[in-house]
């Protein structure tokens, strides 16, 4: 991110919550109409350049991975942490 912000020919995937007002986002064009990056438009899926996360763990998760993962679902605090920094929550 920091070199995209500080590098006026750099270009970048970033996670929405990464986009400022030191960066650029790209639109993108579905249908004839150009779309911004917004929890809306990745939703609908006319905003195409987005992606899940996935955690990957060797067997069942135990101990403080499966606190972590747990902690990052739940809606209750991990999902809105994301929501409150510019991602877009599982299941929005």
């Amino acid at each position: 991110m920091e070199e995209v912000a500080n590098n006026n020919e750099a270009i970048g995937y970033l996670g929405m919550g990464y986009v400022s007002d030191r960066t650029k986002a790209v639109l993108v064009s579905k249908g004839g109409e150009f779309y911004p990056p917004d929890v809306a438009h990745v939703l609908d899926e006319t905003y195409p350049l987005a992606r899940p996360l996935y955690f990957y763990t060797n067997g069942e998760p135990q101990g403080a991975t499966k606190l972590f993962i747990g902690f990052t679902l739940g809606r209750q605090r991990g999902q809105r942490q994301f929501v409150d920094t510019g991602f877009v929550r599982r299941g929005s």
